[in-house]
């Protein structure tokens, strides 16, 4: 009797030990989640969406004016710094990186109607409207874009009325709708794709290289990767084909 209570009694000894160690463990794993969490009560509480608040953001070696990232709360999309602090409070339908100090973002999610798939099945129609705010979370460039790219190099691909341009900041076309789809610019060059293929522009939009690929890449290094009829290869950025 006595050797069976004495077998019994360090293992009692021994579960307590080990819930206890989980007991602390967990609370040690919650205050780390509370920290990294932005403090949502100094927001308005969770859920809420907030108006944003206009703060400094002050470029350092360590802390590049573009460290911002996208979070989502109650459904809104805004940004916080490296701290975990709300920069810009999530008040927008969808959002993207900043580039250049501006971001695109749709304010407001539009439906217009429903429409049905080819399979049967019902779908909302959405109507986007993209513009361009700074890192105050003003406009910059009044939404009015049914999609819109980031700025790189100065411009950024925009769509309106189903064809693509490129807009410089302050809003002005310097590449006219035109485009059946396009990227960013790089190395001076941008990607376009027209009812030929892709080919590449110029800033002033002028082909460089004339639609004729199949698929095609950004430029990097002088180089980009292009495919042909089955045959894949690179160009030049001086390539006059």
């Amino acid at each position: 009797m006595f050797g069976h209570e004495n077998s019994t009694t360090p293992s009692n000894s021994n579960q307590h030990t080990f819930e206890s160690r989980v007991v602390t463990l967990l609370v040690s794993i919650a205050a780390l989640m509370f920290v990294a969490t932005p403090t949502l009560a100094a927001q308005g509480g969770i859920g809420t969406a907030q108006k944003p608040q206009k703060r400094t953001t002050t470029a350092t070696a360590s802390k590049p004016v573009e460290a911002l990232a996208i979070v989502v709360l109650g459904g809104r999309q805004g940004y916080i710094d490296t701290a975990g602090h709300y920069v810009i409070n999530p008040q927008f339908y969808l959002v993207y990186d900043f580039h250049e100090g501006l971001a695109a973002v749709d304010p407001e999610l539009i439906t217009k109607g429903i429409i049905t798939n080819k399979d049967g099945s019902l779908e909302s129609k959405i109507e986007y409207k993209f513009g361009y705010i700074d890192k105050t979370g003003e406009f910059v460039i009044n939404p009015q874009f049914e999609f819109a790219g980031s700025f790189s190099e100065g411009l950024a691909p925009v769509q309106l009325g189903g064809v693509w341009g490129y807009i410089d900041k302050t809003g002005k076309y310097q590449i006219n709708p035109q485009f059946e789809y396009e990227d960013s610019f790089s190395e001076g060059l941008a990607r376009v794709k027209t009812l030929n293929g892709w080919g590449y522009v110029d800033k002033t939009g002028k082909y460089v290289i004339s639609p004729q690929f199949d698929h095609a890449g950004q430029f990097a290094g002088g180089l980009a990767f292009v495919s042909l009829r089955l045959s894949v290869g690179s160009v030049g950025s001086g390539a006059a084909l």
